[in-house]
């Protein structure tokens, strides 16, 4: 970025005042991009679902909400949706449970889905392709469940690349304890906003 700086008389008394003007800052603005990570939003988590979460229905509309914003900015839309084997607890292969959330999904028409068997969104799936291929260097985090795959993603080794926010209110967890607790370990490494 170069600076191009001004002075500007205060009075006639030739006191000054130095002010910048940003010069091609234009240029730094257009190579930054950013993706929205919405984290296993999906049907098992929702209130008649096989392991639904605490304040999930205004998580839902909360991630909605910002989902709007993020497309209207042109950000990237990932998707990442926790598949477990057959005979599992919740997000078995091939049931409803393992589904997006439709009221959030159908919200967008060229997201990318990224299918994961373990707690960080990176660990064994093509997440980091997908953003260095669409030169991403911020990411925003929301989705389920704050203590588990949303600080593991958070906190990835390949996320360190990236200047990482986690979105509190576009988060959950399995109780208002533990969705704090995960929130206020993840604000002393990483930046937690609100939607």
């Amino acid at each position: 970025m170069s600076l191009k700086f001004h002075l500007i008389p205060q009075s006639r008394n030739v006191t000054f005042y130095l002010t910048k003007w940003v010069i091609n800052d234009h240029r730094q603005r257009d190579k930054m991009k950013k993706a929205l990570i919405v984290i296993d939003a999906q049907n098992d988590y929702l209130t008649d679902g096989r392991y639904p979460l605490w304040n999930i229905d205004n998580t839902v509309e909360n991630i909605k909400e910002k989902l709007i914003k993020s497309i209207k900015n042109g950000d990237l839309i990932v998707y990442i949706q926790h598949v477990s084997p057959l005979g599992s607890a919740f997000f078995e292969e091939k049931t409803y449970g393992t589904e997006l959330i439709s009221s959030i999904s159908e919200l967008t028409e060229n997201a990318v889905i990224i299918q994961k068997k373990h707690a960080d969104s990176f660990d064994e799936t093509n997440l980091g392709n997908v953003l260095n291929s669409n030169n991403i260097n911020e990411i925003d985090i929301v989705g389920m469940m704050t203590q588990n795959c949303v600080l593991f993603t958070a906190l990835s080794g390949i996320a360190k690349k990236y200047n990482v926010n986690i979105l509190a209110n576009c988060c959950t967890s399995v109780s208002p304890v533990i969705h704090a607790v995960a929130i206020r370990g993840l604000s002393r490494i990483e930046k937690i906003n609100l939607c």
